[in-house]
């Protein structure tokens, strides 16, 4: 309190009465202050949570986005494999009966097994040809 209003006071109504006003404005004062205090705190708790739900549900969106994509991604992977195994099966037959027809037509003779590691052969290196040559052939694309 101004030290002009308490001696104007003190002059009015006398020390004591002037002490226990002064006290009592204090205690007035001191209370306010502390329900201002309690109500910026709340304003700023509150704001606080605000942006942590906000971060929070941004994190979380974010997160099932990039799973949603990896997740697609993944899929089309698997599939294509799927595609893949599905193709080279359709033409393991035809390899297989046109090599038997190479190893026939060179005159090649003996038991089943080593024709069916011939054939293992030849058609690994015929899979890694084409393998070699889309590999290229993908490299250019980029």
């Amino acid at each position: 309190m101004n030290s002009k209003v308490e001696k104007k006071i003190e002059k009015e109504v006398g020390k004591k009465v002037a002490k226990e006003i002064k006290r009592e404005l204090d205690k007035e004062v001191e209370k306010k202050v502390e329900e201002g205090v309690k109500e910026v705190e709340k304003a700023v708790r509150k704001e606080v949570e605000k942006s942590l739900h906000i971060k929070l549900y941004q994190g979380a969106r974010d997160s099932a986005l990039m799973f949603k994509e990896e997740f697609r991604k993944q899929v089309i992977v698997a599939i294509s494999a799927a595609l893949g195994f599905l193709i080279a099966l359709s033409w393991r037959t035809p390899i297989q009966n046109s090599v038997g027809i190479l190893i026939k037509k060179m005159g090649l003779s003996g038991s089943a097994i080593y024709f069916e590691y011939f054939s293992a052969l030849v058609i690994t290196l015929i899979a890694v040809l084409v393998l070699m040559f889309i590999s290229r052939w993908n490299v250019g694309k980029g």
